[in-house]
């Protein structure tokens, strides 16, 4: 349910009824789904954001400046979204929610002020150290914090471009 290809779907009339047999064989799998509702929230915005993503992808500029600009609008609502079902439920737990909506949630987060990355941050760094969140996430959004603070990263996921199709793996703390 998080496939940018679903999102033509979503728009169906017969989508509710294949997001409820999807949603059943993913509660039968997973020991996770106690609350559908979070779930179903934080997989719209990767399914959203997917499709966004693909679409800027293979647009021509014109197209493209268009997206990114509704993209920026749709990522501020998602921001918002997701602080509201953070200071509701806390920190989505994969026990709760599965693997899937669990990281959606830091996928949002990565579009968000440093102010609510770094509050999200703790209450992730809080939930990994329980089993509840994936540290590859949680250390993703530490080095990103990180280079908005002006320091260099620590674990190497941030990588960045100089404009001209090179890429580069930004500053690291410890380069050995």
């Amino acid at each position: 349910l998080v496939d940018p290809s679903f999102l033509f779907l979503s728009d169906d009339k017969r989508w509710s009824e294949i997001e409820r047999r999807q949603i059943m064989k993913w509660s039968q799998n997973n020991n996770s789904g106690k609350n559908i509702k979070q779930a179903k929230q934080l997989w719209r915005m990767a399914m959203t954001d997917g499709a966004y993503n693909y679409h800027l992808k293979f647009s021509s500029e014109v197209t493209a400046e268009s997206l990114r600009m509704r993209k920026a609008a749709f990522d501020h609502e998602n921001v918002k979204e997701l602080t509201e079902l953070v200071e509701t439920y806390g920190w989505p737990k994969i026990s709760e929610l599965g693997q899937n909506a669990a990281r959606s949630a830091f996928m949002v987060t990565r579009k968000a002020s440093l102010k609510v990355q770094k509050k999200h941050f703790a209450l992730a760094e809080e939930a990994a150290k329980n089993g509840e969140a994936e540290w590859p996430y949680v250390a993703e959004l530490q080095d990103q914090i990180r280079l908005q603070e002006g320091k260099p990263q620590i674990f190497g996921t941030q990588i960045l471009h100089d404009g001209y199709g090179n890429y580069f793996v930004a500053e690291l703390e410890n380069k050995d």
